[in-house]
């Protein structure tokens, strides 16, 4: 299910849905999440990062992050942060790292950094806090949270049985020591792979850097496939885009009946699922206060959906918004659309003859004409019947936004019958 809060069995029933939404902006140069450390923006890595364009697509974005940073060396203090230093064989490095700068709000940048570096690729991505685990930086902790597919499906690696090939932005778990008791590395999958036997990777703290690299099955050691613990595939468009106030995961879904003078999260996310539906067409709509607009919005929601039209959203018209939400969601998966979720026009009505302005018993671009002459005051709109017959997208007002109704019905894009 894609909500932010599972909805009560009685009020929402869930739907099992993979993986899709938002993660940024498309096309827009990154701007970095946090204040970054006054060492790390001397650095070449710090304008490779600004140079990163955001397409919307999680995956891409992570790994382009994550491959702007690919060289930074780790340094011994938090004044040495910019990536700078160099691998001294046999010599542990300091281990003080800008990922780690971000990780501690930039209280320090110490720490074993490969997990650290993950979660602020992702966060420079635009990808949701929730998604990727951030607690700490204890890759046995991150597996136990994976493992229970929380905001995601874990896979087993090849060794213990997986037959899951990973694709690009997936997160992997690495026990480089062969303990075979949790995992000892994490690192992001940086393209599909066509099977199991060749895995690229980028991740940080290998050989104290940031550093792409490979698994096999072919050659031994380190690097083989079966150090591979198992894969994590995030649902990056589950509970992302978190400062988009039209997205409905942002708000805690309702678990009481909401009418007029309602307020709270729970009508904030009834209003975004309304917006992204085309009942409500206004970003301030979604304000948390069940006004006179939103009870009309649900009205005309209800109407055509053959709910009972009351304003009120009681379970019936809740679970409706749930499946309507997730169908769009899906819908979104299988376009593969990735960038900012589409805002969708009405597509059911249940008005007689909604449409058939001249009363022929066929929609046509006459109707169009007609309608387009009674908004004219050309023609009396009680030549027509039932105003209902003119109000082609159901809120009582006849206006322009009628006569692109019938014309999305001509040309095939909705369906008003």
């Amino acid at each position: 299910m894609f909500f932010k809060k599972l909805f009560s069995i009685a009020l929402c029933a869930v739907l099992a849905l993979s993986t899709v939404a938002v993660c940024a902006v498309g096309a827009n140069a990154l701007t970095p999440t946090y204040n970054c450390s006054a060492s790390y923006k001397t650095s070449h890595y710090y304008q490779d990062l600004l140079k990163v364009k955001l397409t919307g697509n999680c995956a891409d974005d992570i790994v382009n992050v994550a491959k702007s940073q690919v060289g930074y060396h780790e340094g011994d203090g938090n004044t040495d942060l910019d990536g700078s230093g160099v691998r001294i064989d046999l010599i542990e490095g300091g281990n003080f790292t800008e990922y780690g700068y971000f990780f501690s709000k930039g209280k320090s940048g110490y720490g074993s950094w490969c997990a650290y570096f993950v979660n602020w690729c992702a966060r420079q991505a635009g990808i949701s806090a929730n998604i990727l685990y951030d607690k700490d930086g204890y890759v046995k902790n991150i597996l136990r949270h994976y493992k229970n597919g929380i905001n995601g499906t874990w896979y087993k690696g090849p060794y213990y049985g997986g037959k899951y090939v990973p694709q690009k932005g997936d997160i992997a778990i690495i026990d480089f020591d062969h303990d075979y008791n949790g995992g000892d590395h994490i690192c992001i999958v940086a393209r599909d792979s066509k099977d199991l036997s060749y895995i690229e990777t980028i991740g940080g703290n290998e050989f104290d850097s940031v550093c792409e690299g490979t698994f096999t099955a072919d050659i031994e050691g380190q690097r083989n496939t079966d150090t591979i613990v198992g894969f994590f595939h995030p649902d990056y468009y589950k509970n992302s885009y978190v400062d988009d106030p039209t997205h409905p995961d942002n708000y805690d879904a309702p678990t009481t009946t909401l009418k007029t003078g309602s307020k709270g999260s729970g009508v904030k996310f009834v209003q975004a699922v309304l917006f992204r539906l085309g009942y409500l067409t206004k970003k301030t709509d979604i304000d948390g206060v069940y006004g006179a607009g939103t009870a009309t919005a649900v009205t005309r929601y209800q109407t055509a959906k053959k709910i009972s039209a009351d304003g009120i959203v009681g379970p019936a018209t809740l679970k409706k918004l749930c499946d309507d939400w997730d169908r769009l969601y899906a819908e979104m998966e299988k376009n593969g659309k990735k960038a900012e979720l589409p805002v969708m026009v009405e597509s059911e009505f249940t008005h007689s003859f909604v449409g058939d302005v001249n009363c022929d018993d066929e929609i046509n671009l006459m109707d169009v004409t007609e309608l387009q002459k009674v908004l004219a005051k050309l023609t009396n709109e009680d030549s027509f019947g039932p105003v209902s017959q003119l109000d082609a997208n159901c809120d009582d007002d006849i206006t322009m936004e009628d006569v692109v109704i019938l014309q999305k019905h001509i040309a095939g894009l909705i369906s008003i019958l």
